[in-house]
């Protein structure tokens, strides 16, 4: 019969779908660009270091070092329920890597990647009653 192959040594890999690092600094600004009314603009940005997406830390099943930005600004009249706002996510329209799949030789060993949604934008209007 066939021999089992020996279980690898996975000590010391990254756990998969973590980066070893990541910074993810957040600003934000409030002022009152005419009396009675109240804005808000902020900008975050999000960088991670490479992620692995299985146990055997494959280069080539990986996603490298990413960077994102993401903007954000809304106006409201002080004290009342409505609010304009609008966001920009992905700034920069980076394409990168979420994940992967990687499907059984018996299938052509294909693998099926997962990306991060393009820029993508929003104007809106709220109002809380």
């Amino acid at each position: 019969g066939a021999v089992p192959a020996p279980p690898s040594d996975l000590s010391g890999n990254q756990l998969p779908n973590i980066s070893k690092w990541s910074v993810n600094p957040d600003a934000s600004y409030r002022l009152s660009p005419v009396d009675g009314y109240e804005a808000t603009v902020g900008a975050t940005y999000a960088w991670r270091s490479r992620v692995y997406f299985n146990e055997f830390n494959e280069r080539g099943n990986s996603q490298g070092d990413v960077g994102i930005v993401n903007l954000s600004a809304s106006v409201a009249a002080a004290g009342r329920r409505w609010r304009i706002y609008g966001y920009v996510n992905n700034l920069f329209d980076r394409t990168y890597q979420l994940g992967t799949t990687v499907y059984s030789g018996l299938l052509g060993a294909e693998k099926a990647v997962n990306y991060a949604p393009p820029r993508r934008f929003a104007v809106g209007l709220s109002y809380s009653f």
